[in-house]
């Protein structure tokens, strides 16, 4: 049992209503703290974070994993693939 079924009585991820699938690109809609940090921010899918349609993308700016609850699907274009591309290239350099 995971924690989630553990401690909030949470059934597992019901795999036929998820909205992203791997590797999608998407904008990914953040909440706001009032000050002028962006409140959407271009990522890539990966994987559903819980049960209340949560999910984890990959941020196209950093290479950091972020959490978002809202998002809209879009196109893959050639420049995002160019950037996952850098982000690799800069990761096996570290």
């Amino acid at each position: 049992m995971s924690p989630g079924t553990i401690v909030r009585g949470n059934g597992p991820v019901d795999m036929g209503t998820l909205k992203a699938s791997f590797l999608d690109y998407c904008i990914v809609y953040r909440t706001t703290k009032n000050d002028k940090t962006p409140r959407a921010a271009r990522a890539i899918a990966l994987r559903p974070s819980n049960n209340q349609g949560g999910y984890y993308f990959m941020s196209l700016k950093t290479g950091k994993r972020i959490h978002g609850f809202q998002w809209t699907r879009l196109a893959t274009t050639q420049s995002v693939i160019d950037r996952v591309h850098e982000l690799a290239e800069q990761q096996h350099a570290d």
